[in-house]
């Protein structure tokens, strides 16, 4: 009986963030945030400055930073959707012309079941899909900022109201410890390993003369954070956009940056990461698929902070242990998934 009545909590609690996510996303965000901006606090109040006053010059600098990209990814994201359209109607163009060159070829496809199953036209429409979702984000970006600013001013309150509250505080603060060491480590790592991305797909793209290459930096910055998936999608839009706009030689050229510069990043980043955060990877896999489909996209970016959080509260119950054993990497010894020798986060 307790165990059905753990599954049916477990149950009524993952279909109420999926009905609220409108709601949850933002402040999931700003806590995320507010994580990798505490050393920042932290080195700012070590140096005498007032908690309040770190506060207001960390919001002050993301100010600054939303506004340029706000600008800058704004009038990109205007002017791609309203040139949409003719990319579309051109990209159907060179469809058909590709399917009576098959022809010629004594090749005869079925131009109707072509396109009901690979019709480029549609992944435009994705991409405009994916470019709008870019907007909302940034539009949304002041609510996030709102909320990491309170955030930030309660975290010094943080871990004495914690002692108050809990009857085993050393335990509580320990486990919150660990989960803070290893969502800082992945989220800095990632997000570095993620501008660098950006800005060698930017550079890329600008070189070889593809339209919006800021906007397309942006969106490989975004989709690195998705485990697996990211990187492919990030690479469709300007592909596209490529072969509509210059040609099948600079597509190609598109294609094969894209790839050397992704395929530099995934060597580069478990190094960094050393192997990762102490999941397997079916269960990253896996955290993917559900955070995605509870949270959205914002869930699938954040997918693998979040059942972090969930393995470090597993680890924290006898009952559960196992549990968080199961969706852990392989322990062989030397250092894990999380870069700590035995497997796991290391807490203090």
């Amino acid at each position: 009986m307790p165990t059905l009545l753990t599954v049916a909590a477990l149950v009524v609690v993952i279909a109420g963030l999926r009905a609220a996510r409108e709601l949850v996303v933002p402040f999931l965000l700003a806590a995320f945030v507010a994580i990798l901006c505490l050393p920042i606090l932290g080195w700012l109040r070590r140096r005498g400055v007032p908690n309040l006053v770190a506060v207001l010059l960390i919001a002050a600098a993301f100010l600054s930073i939303g506004a340029v990209l706000a600008t800058v990814v704004g009038m990109s994201v205007n002017s791609f959707v309203q040139a949409l359209p003719d990319y579309q109607s051109r990209m159907d163009a060179q469809t058909a012309a590709f399917l009576d060159w098959l022809k010629g070829k004594g090749i005869h496809v079925s131009a109707q079941g072509l396109l009901d199953y690979v019709a480029p036209s549609k992944a435009m429409g994705l991409t405009q899909s994916l470019v709008s979702g870019l907007g909302v984000l940034l539009g949304s970006g002041l609510v996030i900022l709102i909320a990491v600013g309170f955030v930030l001013i309660e975290a010094p309150s943080f871990t004495p109201k914690l002692r108050a509250a809990v009857r085993n505080p050393e335990k509580t603060l320990a486990a919150f410890e660990r989960f803070n060491r290893a969502a800082q480590r992945y989220l800095l790592i990632k997000t570095l390993s993620s501008a660098l991305t950006g800005l060698a797909i930017w550079g890329c793209l600008a070189i070889i003369g593809v339209g919006y290459p800021v906007l397309w930096g942006l969106l490989a910055f975004l989709l690195n954070f998705v485990p697996y998936v990211g990187a492919p999608l990030a690479t469709i839009p300007p592909v596209l956009l490529a072969l509509v706009q210059l040609g099948v030689w600079p597509a190609a050229w598109t294609i094969a940056g894209c790839v050397f510069v992704n395929a530099v990043i995934a060597i580069l980043e478990p190094r960094l990461l050393a192997g990762g955060v102490g999941l397997s990877a079916l269960v990253v896999f896996l955290s993917l698929v559900f955070w995605g489909w509870v949270l959205g996209p914002v869930g699938a970016v954040l997918s693998v902070p979040l059942t972090v959080i969930v393995k470090i509260a597993l680890e924290s119950h006898e009952d559960s242990r196992w549990v968080a054993t199961m969706l852990g990497s392989v322990r062989t010894g030397g250092p894990d998934a999380s870069g700590m020798p035995g497997g796991g986060v290391k807490s203090g």
